[in-house]
Formats: structure tokens, sequence, C-alpha cells
């Protein structure tokens, strides 16, 4: 009989069941937390990505219109404009008079902006794009 195990000692015991759930609930704990958040992440990035690429096609549109013609008569509308804000620059950066990007030949730069919030964020961004001729 040395070498035969006994019938009775094969298995789990009572005591032995509960300790392996309760280790098999921390380990898919600790692995499944982490993943909640990674998709929490996930999708704000995705948030962020598509309002940053609808404001980025905005602002081209309108920079495609603005160095068409850089001298452009007559001045870009509203409608062309849209959200983009666009100031006149001089050589150091600094805005000109007038605010807009109308009733100014060739200034030496013009900043086009757009501003766009994303849901659950309180601060929003804003593009910024200078454009020399």
């Amino acid at each position: 009989m040395r070498g035969r195990k006994n019938v009775y000692q094969a298995g789990f015991t009572l005591i032995e069941t509960p300790i392996a759930l309760v280790c098999l609930g921390l380990v898919i704990t600790a692995v499944a937390v982490p993943l909640i958040g990674f998709n929490k992440v996930n999708i704000t990035s995705q948030q962020t990505l598509s309002v940053t690429t609808a404001a980025q096609r905005q602002l081209e549109a309108v920079r495609t219109l603005v160095t068409a013609d850089y001298d452009y008569n007559p001045p870009l509308t509203a409608a062309q404009l849209g959200d983009v804000t666009c100031i006149n620059l001089n050589v150091l950066d600094v805005p000109m008079s007038p605010a807009g990007c109308d009733q100014l030949a060739n200034p030496p730069m013009r900043r086009l902006s757009i501003t766009r919030s994303m849901p659950g964020v309180s601060s929003p961004m804003t593009l910024t794009l200078d454009l020399r001729p």
C-alpha cells in the first residue's frame, strides 16, 4: 500500500475551496480595474481626436481661402470664416489694427485661430495657425 493514494484524499476540502475563490477574485479584480481605466482613457482620446480633426479641417479650409489670394478683395465674409478668428500681425507677431482680416492689404502675417470645447472637459481647445505671404 505504499504507492497507492487513499480515495478520500483527492480534491479540495471545504476550507480550501472558498480560499481559492477569494484568491481568484483578487486576481480578476487586479486585472479588471486597469482595463476599465484604459477604456476611459481611450474614449477621451477618441473624443479629443474627433474635435481636433474637425477644428483642423475648418482651419485648413479658411487657410486655403486666405492663401489662395493673400491680398484678397473683397475680404472674407463671416460665413467663410465660420468659427475661425483672423488677426493681422506685424513682423514681431503683435496684432495690428484693424483686428479682422479685412481692410488691410498684405500684412506681414495673419493668425487664424479656432476654439472648440470638448464634451466632459472644462477648458476649451484652441488651434492657431500663422500665415505668411
